[in-house]
């Protein structure tokens, strides 16, 4: 009868003691891009809220070729973009030809890169994408 009662309160603290010591962990949102970013977290809660989202711009050529090191300029108005004038950013397109925007106001953004074609010749790539809160939107900008 006393190894019952041994047996049974050694398994009721080490419930308690593994309980408390799992529940000691800071909980918070751990992604840096959500407007909550909690820097002391460490267990993840899913609460990160996000009222900014991202837009992801990947960047080819007319036969569907990847152009990586080009420059990518964003415009948050189609009057700078048709004008080629004040991008609200630029970023470099990495070796899958990609560049990650963050921290965008929801609305409409457009892209748009500068390279050289196969016959040597300047050419650009353009598209457009909305953007929407805690989201991220991916376009393909192309001639």
């Amino acid at each position: 009868m006393k190894k019952k009662n041994y047996l049974l309160m050694l398994a009721v603290f080490t419930i308690t003691l593994l309980t408390f010591s799992t529940s000691c962990k800071k909980k918070g949102c751990m992604d840096k891009y959500a407007d909550n970013y909690n820097s002391k977290a460490e267990k993840d809660d899913n609460s990160c809220s996000y009222s900014k989202g991202s837009l992801l711009v990947k960047a080819v050529d007319a036969n569907n070729s990847i152009l990586s090191g080009y420059e990518i300029w964003v415009y948050d108005n189609e009057t700078d973009f048709d004008n080629g004038t004040n991008p609200i950013s630029t970023q470099t397109s990495d070796s899958k030809g990609e560049a990650i925007f963050t921290n965008l106001e929801p609305g409409n953004y457009w892209a748009d890169c500068e390279f050289t074609d196969t016959n040597n010749d300047p050419a650009f790539a353009e598209g457009s994408g909305n953007v929407s809160k805690g989201m991220q939107t991916t376009i393909t900008i192309k001639p």
